[in-house]
């Protein structure tokens, strides 16, 4: 099998994955919910890890769309493409080509002077470069890096990544992103990227943000948050400690400040193969603050349920549901 048909049998593969993530969420959402229907949901995804990651993250974007009013969902049954809302179709097709994105990078970057790293989920790992600069990589994260004395270059396939970069005009320091890069002397910052966004924070310093042939660079300096979809990048400011904060995976914890528990729940799960499912939407909607353990899902999951006054219940090794 050719490199490209790997490439299309894998997209196939997941764009089926996404497609019935999406059709059970609609399912769920727009019609009558009985035990049966959770019974044979629940068997969908204990089936593969994939199904899991597939379900929560359309879920998650779903919610966020919910709350800014960006929808008007169209009622429909699993296995009904034809009323499916728009904006689950986009989601797919982003899950799709992000997989995509991810094997062909490994075909074109891989090679005789190019190393690659990763970490499993909840993995962390710090890499030192040839010439000083270090890279700390946070869950479910692959990079490839240029192993040449005199380049100085590093690929972000997928997952969050922390950089400290050693000062060296003569020689800027490349981080490609898809066709996105970020072009750097001496700073440190954060990249991360996962199937609908790439989001750049600086902690000092400053880049230059490169969104590819069709976009208009951006110089982004100390405190600069930039967020960029395949429809828009805007840029915002955040204070040191907010920028802190987001870093606290560096030391083994997460912090949510009046964060939804759908959100919330969301960020639990990329360090936990046990995941993490917020059955309805008025449990979806509370409210959580407070610092909390990263790659111990059960331990969040009792800690909210004390706090919010909510049920749980462990139903097997993969999943722990939260409900009113």
């Amino acid at each position: 099998m050719s490199d490209t048909d790997a490439q299309t049998q894998i997209a196939g593969s997941i764009q089926t994955i996404n497609s019935r993530a999406a059709d059970w969420i609609i399912a769920k959402r727009e019609h009558e919910w009985t035990d049966a229907l959770q019974a044979e949901l629940n068997a969908w995804l204990a089936q593969s890890p994939a199904h899991m990651v597939a379900y929560l993250r359309i879920d998650s974007a779903w919610s966020r769309a919910d709350r800014l009013n960006a929808l008007r969902l169209s009622a429909t049954t699993p296995g009904n493409e034809r009323l499916r809302p728009w904006f689950v179709r986009i989601a797919i097709g982003f899950a799709a080509l992000f997989v995509v994105g991810v094997v062909a990078g490994r075909y074109v970057h891989l090679g005789e002077d190019t190393k690659t790293y990763s970490t499993a989920l909840g993995g962390h790992a710090m890499i030192t470069l040839n010439d000083g600069s270090r890279v700390e990589l946070n869950t479910d994260t692959i990079v490839h890096i240029s192993d040449k004395a005199d380049e100085r270059k590093v690929w972000l396939d997928k997952g969050e990544a922390y950089f400290e970069v050693h000062h060296d005009p003569a020689h800027p320091f490349l981080l490609s992103i898809g066709d996105q890069r970020v072009v750097d002397v001496g700073t440190k910052f954060t990249a991360r990227r996962d199937a609908l966004e790439t989001r750049i924070a600086i902690a000092e310093g400053s880049v230059r943000f490169e969104p590819g042939a069709s976009g208009k660079q951006v110089t982004l300096v100390r405190g600069d948050v930039l967020v960029a979809t395949p429809q828009a990048i805007s840029v915002s400011k955040e204070s040191a400690e907010d920028i802190a904060i987001a870093l606290g995976w560096r030391t083994g914890v997460v912090t949510f400040r009046h964060t939804t528990l759908a959100d919330a729940a969301v960020e639990i799960n990329r360090y936990d193969a046990k995941q993490i499912i917020v059955a309805d939407s008025a449990a979806r909607n509370m409210k959580i603050s407070g610092t909390f353990p990263i790659r111990n899902a059960t331990l969040f999951a009792h800690l909210v349920s004390v706090g919010l006054g909510l049920r749980i219940e462990d139903r097997n090794q993969d999943v722990i549901v939260i409900s009113r």
